[in-house]
């Protein structure tokens, strides 16, 4: 589970204000914990487009591969669309469910696997096997000097918030960590750090996204 990252980094007193923005939490920025997601939502995908079939069409697999590596990092309900207008397009299951639907099979289904993560967690203190190598000591780097941090994902916020607890990194955003809310795209993750930099008037050179 654990990934290597080596990250470099000059802070300098030169911008006392900068920030610094994690982009795409769950996608293995810092996180670990939902190693997988991928498999979970192709596997979901071509059940819910292949319908009583066994398969799908190969073409109808290479088009969800497709879309899951290019959509990695979106809000969750976004892919969820996608995979309802495919199943009508495809036209090979004639039971065509919500995105909301679709979505919460999704996290149900994702949830069951990482659990015992999870529930590992939960009951240690050591928290490095989930965690990308290097970046919760690149994180108090930035927090040391003053940098202000801010955290934003595509996953669920209740979820998002719940994993940072869990893996100590909370602290080190100070109240800044946002994930996905549905039902408005005020809450992309694009949107979410435009905001974020119209409000603290945050220049061009004060800031950082990696992710």
């Amino acid at each position: 589970m654990r990934k290597n990252l080596q990250i470099s980094l000059n802070v300098t007193d030169q911008y006392p204000n900068s920030s610094f923005a994690a982009k795409g939490y769950a996608n293995g920025t810092i996180s670990l914990l939902r190693c997988g997601w991928q498999k979970v939502m192709e596997d979901l995908m071509e059940e819910m487009i292949a319908g009583y079939r066994d398969r799908v069409p190969s073409a109808s697999r290479r088009e969800i591969i497709s879309y899951i590596e290019q959509s990695t990092g979106i809000l969750t309900i976004y892919q969820m669309h996608w995979l309802r207008e495919a199943v009508k397009r495809w036209r090979l299951n004639d039971r065509v469910l919500t995105a909301m639907e679709y979505k919460k099979i999704y996290n149900d289904r994702l949830r069951q696997k990482i659990s015992h993560r999870i529930a590992l967690l939960r009951s240690q203190a050591d928290k490095e096997g989930f965690i990308v190598k290097g970046a919760k000591e690149f994180l108090n780097t930035l927090y040391r000097k003053g940098v202000a941090l801010t955290l934003t994902s595509g996953t669920d916020d209740i979820y998002v918030q719940e994993e940072a607890r869990l893996l100590g990194v909370e602290k080190y955003f100070q109240g800044r960590i946002y994930g996905a809310l549905d039902g408005t795209d005020e809450n992309t993750k694009e949107n979410l750090i435009k905001r974020i930099f119209r409000k603290k008037m945050v220049g061009n050179k004060e800031r950082v996204m990696i992710g």
